[in-house]
């Protein structure tokens, strides 16, 4: 009986030993894996942080490039307004020449500042071709009628211009 009884405890001792390794081995891969979620965690709010941070500094750059684009704008309707106070025929004021030129830009689905530029060149290096301002821009409407229907980029609506003053 006893060596029954004593067989008996080494194999339940046995049992329990393993079962207290695979409890400690269970409870390491548990402090594992909440070590591992902490690091995601942690990750997690670093890319967020990371992300928050590159998201302001896209909006300043964009905010940046805006403010420039506006600058550029403005300056270049500076320019415009400029070189359109120097063909003014003195027949209207500059904000009526401008009107007009608007209104042809529309009639004609190009730049205002496309067709502007070929009003101020055309009457600056050919005013004497034209006996007036409106003609000058009805000659401009019907140049940039013609590059629309022809499908030319702005750029190329630039460049024909260019030469087309140059050679007036």
């Amino acid at each position: 009986m006893f060596k029954l009884f004593d067989g008996y405890s080494h194999t339940i001792d046995k049992i329990n030993r393993k079962t207290d390794e695979a409890t400690n081995k269970i409870l390491k891969a548990s402090g594992g894996t909440d070590k591992f979620n902490k690091k995601l965690e942690n990750t997690g709010a670093s890319a967020t942080k990371a992300s928050s941070g590159l998201g302001k500094l896209i909006g300043a750059v964009v905010s940046l490039a805006a403010i420039k684009k506006t600058l550029d704008l403005a300056d270049e309707m500076t320019q415009t307004t400029a070189r359109l106070n120097l063909i003014n025929d003195g027949l209207q004021t500059t904000a009526q020449l401008q009107q007009m030129i608007m209104e042809s830009a529309n009639r004609s689905r190009a730049a205002f500042t496309t067709t502007a530029d070929v009003v101020a060149k055309l009457g600056l290096r050919a005013g004497d071709a034209f006996a007036s301002n409106q003609e000058i821009i009805a000659f401009a409407e019907n140049l940039n009628k013609m590059f629309v229907i022809a499908g030319a980029s702005q750029e190329e609506m630039r460049s024909a211009s260019l030469q087309l003053t140059q050679a007036l």
